[in-house]
């Protein structure tokens, strides 16, 4: 299995991009844009975007729409803190 961290913090960017911090201190750029279709159309909407929150170690919007911090971590651009 390969390694990654839970999310401790996020941070709502402009144009759909989550500003990530992991456990582990490593941050990361993750772009939403290409996540928004099926149960995560809704969040087209930029306030609804805006409500981004950790929860479980991962970003959750409501009960209904999280993504798997793994994702994040993976496919993630790590930025310089």
């Amino acid at each position: 299995m390969e390694y990654f961290s839970h999310v401790k913090e996020v941070i709502v960017e402009p144009d759909y991009i989550l500003n990530i911090l992991f456990k582990d201190g490593v941050r990361k750029r993750y772009d939403m844009k290409p996540q928004l279709y099926g149960s995560f159309e809704i969040l087209k909407k930029p306030e609804l975007f805006a409500k981004a929150f950790v929860t479980c170690g991962s970003v959750a919007w409501d009960s209904k729409r999280d993504i798997a911090p793994e994702e994040l971590y993976w496919n993630g651009i790590t930025v310089n803190a």
